[in-house]
């Protein structure tokens, strides 16, 4: 005997209240069992039966619901027989339940890879669940509508440079394709390969149905006339050079999306090209508070770009994301700040500038201030709670820099090369220092280093070649365990400077020890 649907009880109960009443006094009508069974893929449908509220259905010891007349089969299924049962589920006020009709069905073991009467390739997911459908021979001129299954399972992913035919040259056309116009996607797709639809000059418009989760790496890069994209409204990221030197009109962002990729809008130029630059066209962005990265460049060049609206917390913002647009180009010569973050300086630094973050910074972008030899003093102030990769690499004047009380990470060559830099205070809740942070920081002498930390990148302090000390704020036990969980060696990491341990009371045993004295000062033991 099957489970009746949780609400039946309640339903039942109502109804033995409506038979102790006269107003209930007549029966209820049984609906008719449901029929006209078939299976098209790992879908099961039958016909819909008239006044059902719904359907319940009995698979492999397990029951489920369902309002449509439909019921699809969970992955993973092998080849073989099986039965499904279903009931019609009446709504208790003028009819009753069906009786249960089961259905029985062989499933055939999918073939590995094959064509369809289009010329489509097809090659079967590693699950099973679906096929993955490349161009084959299939005739790419004018419209082209990608089929929704194969061999009665989905089609859920279109494959890496299915319409790019390789090594095109956006900017003249060559190699390019030039014979679709348009492309129509099945609501089947969840995933779009890399280069799927690259370079495709005369694509216009394209709709990504919603089932579409992933993109893949530069999937619409190229394509020099397309205006209107759909974005699916389940999109995280869209990936680097996703929509690169194409020529959109505006921008709709999900919901919920997370990530926008490096140079995943830019608009690149071609001196050597018909065309100069691709010619992204839109004026305005309004990213969604989910997002919380953004790449590099992944707005440079949209020349006609000048109102950006960021999320209020940001945790990642990559170097020149806005570089040539008509929002930098309006604005003064100085610090460029847009919405709580610090995305970098316009115009020239006077030699010996000293230079203060104004409060209500949250965020500094990536490579910031990079190569600016002028630069020789800085104040990040409290509140500014992430810094970008890069941000003062090669600073050849920077002499003194204090860092927020807050700050966490020190992130990828944040110092590289900073040449005249001698001091700098690591905040005591640091708990990760980037690959080659203080790389060639060749004046840096002592540093203090907190017992917070526990994330080191490869040769955070080499070619420091007058690092002499390195006071670390733990033990001497903590500080091994640190080593070897990063795997890096004294020499390669620390430029053999020596290490010394803290420890408030003298110690017994030799060795390396320091503390702070009441002045608050480093003294050794």
């Amino acid at each position: 005997m099957k489970k009746l649907p949780n609400y039946l009880p309640l339903i039942f109960a109502a109804v033995m209240i409506c038979f102790g009443m006269s107003a209930c006094s007549s029966p209820l009508e049984k609906l008719s069992a449901p029929s006209g069974f078939a299976l098209s893929g790992k879908t099961v449908m039958w016909e819909a039966v008239e006044n059902a509220v719904g359907y319940a259905v009995a698979f492999k010891n397990n029951e489920t619901e369902t309002i449509e007349p439909r019921f699809t089969l969970p992955d993973g299924l092998e080849a073989g027989y099986y039965t499904v049962e279903v009931l019609a589920i009446g709504d208790y006020e003028s009819c009753e339940d069906s009786d249960w009709t089961a259905f029985s069905f062989t499933l055939e073991k999918q073939p590995e890879q094959g064509y369809d009467s289009d010329g489509f390739f097809f090659t079967l997911l590693s699950d099973g669940s679906g096929y993955e459908v490349g161009r084959g021979n299939a005739n790419l001129t004018g419209t082209v509508a990608i089929p929704a299954y194969f061999n009665g399972l989905p089609v859920k992913k279109i494959a890496d440079g299915f319409f790019y035919f390789g090594a095109g040259d956006p900017s003249t056309g060559s190699l390019c394709n030039v014979l679709t116009t348009e492309i129509k996607l099945p609501d089947t797709v969840t995933e779009i390969g890399r280069f799927a639809f690259a370079c495709i000059i005369k694509l216009e418009e394209i709709t990504i149905p919603d089932t579409v989760t992933e993109i893949g790496f530069m999937a619409f890069w190229g394509c020099m006339m397309l205006k209107h994209v759909t974005l699916p409204s389940r999109l995280k990221v869209i990936p680097p050079g996703c929509f690169q030197d194409c020529a959109l009109s505006e921008i709709s962002f999900p919901d919920g999306l997370e990530e926008i990729g490096e140079m995943a809008f830019r608009a690149t130029y071609y001196p050597s090209g018909h065309i100069k630059r691709s010619d992204q066209s839109f004026t305005k962005i309004d990213v969604p508070d989910s997002v919380k990265k953004i790449g590099n460049s992944a707005f440079s060049g949209c020349l006609k770009l000048k109102e950006i609206n960021l999320p209020d917390e940001l945790e990642r913002m990559g170097r020149n994301v806005f570089y040539e647009t008509a929002w930098l180009e309006a604005l003064p010569d100085g610090l460029v700040t847009l919405e709580g973050v610090l995305c970098g300086y316009k115009g020239d630094i006077e030699e010996g500038a000293k230079i203060s973050i104004p409060h209500g910074i949250k965020y500094i972008a990536s490579g910031a201030f990079s190569n600016e030899k002028n630069l020789a003093e800085i104040v990040i102030p409290n509140g500014v709670k992430f810094i970008g990769e890069s941000i003062f690499s090669a600073c050849e004047s920077l002499k003194k820099i204090e860092l927020p009380a807050d700050l966490t990470v020190i992130p990828y060559r944040t110092f590289y090369s900073c040449k005249s830099l001698v001091h700098i205070d690591i905040p005591s809740g640091v708990t990760e220092i980037g690959e080659n942070a203080f790389t060639f920081c060749s004046a840096l002498k002592e540093i203090v280093l907190p017992a917070s930390l526990n994330n080191l990148g490869k040769l955070p302090f080499n070619s420091c070649d007058a690092l002499s000390k390195i006071y670390y704020e733990g033990t001497q036990t903590a500080w091994n365990a640190l080593k070897e969980q990063n795997n890096v060696t004294a020499e390669q990491a620390f430029s053999n400077a020596a290490i010394y341990y803290y420890s408030v009371a003298e110690p017994a045993e030799e060795g390396n020890y320091w503390h702070y004295d009441n002045g608050g000062n480093i003294a050794e033991w």
